[in-house]
């Protein structure tokens, strides 16, 4: 259901209409991010209220919790949104509520965001935090992104509890905008972005 809700929306912002189109899909808060303590740079809605767990899911998060052990305090450490409930049933809900495999794709994600040096970037987006996302002073390749990349990231939560983007990456100019920046260089903005 998100997916066809996101096609439409690129299709919308194709077509220069897509900020009032995605004022119509069914989200819980309102475009933007909220900061909060400690740390956590988290969206606004979210938390385990408003993900409906049920109570097998919440069996399934206790054993979640204890089979990660170690790997779970850890990762806390340097990223404090691990340790939110919200975080842990998507990733059980990702994969069919199975816990072995949750904890195999939670240590993979872990490896992954390790390649990418993500917690020196959340450290970034972290110091130079403001609620205007151009005004990071962090972000790489802001310019050539700025001039070819037409967007204000307008962040939200669906009722499932997934993010919600919605873009108008449709009015690239994709030549031009690949003769300045690479892919590495687009990886890592999106990085920024999603921290």
């Amino acid at each position: 259901m998100m997916r066809l809700h996101l096609s439409i929306v690129c299709v919308l912002c194709a077509l220069g209409i897509g900020r009032a189109a995605a004022n119509h899909l069914p989200l819980l808060s309102t475009p933007g991010a909220l900061r909060m303590p400690k740390g956590c740079i988290r969206l606004s809605g979210g938390g385990a209220a408003h993900f409906g767990i049920s109570e097998d899911e919440k069996a399934s998060l206790s054993q979640l919790r204890e089979k990660l052990g170690g790997t779970l305090k850890q990762a806390c450490k340097s990223n404090p949104d691990f340790h939110h409930d919200d975080r842990l049933i998507r990733l059980l809900r990702t994969n069919q509520g199975d816990v072995d495999k949750t904890v195999a794709f939670f240590k993979s994600m872990l490896r992954w965001r390790s390649e990418l040096d993500s917690d020196a970037i959340r450290a970034q987006v972290a110091k130079h935090w403001t609620e205007r996302f151009w005004d990071l002073k962090c972000l790489p390749k802001k310019e050539v992104m700025r001039r070819y990349y037409h967007f204000e990231p307008n962040h939200a939560v669906n009722p499932d509890g997934d993010l919600v983007s919605v873009e108008c990456t449709g009015k690239i100019q994709i030549r031009s905008f690949m003769k300045e920046i690479s892919e590495q260089d687009i990886m890592r903005f999106w990085c920024y972005l999603m921290e």
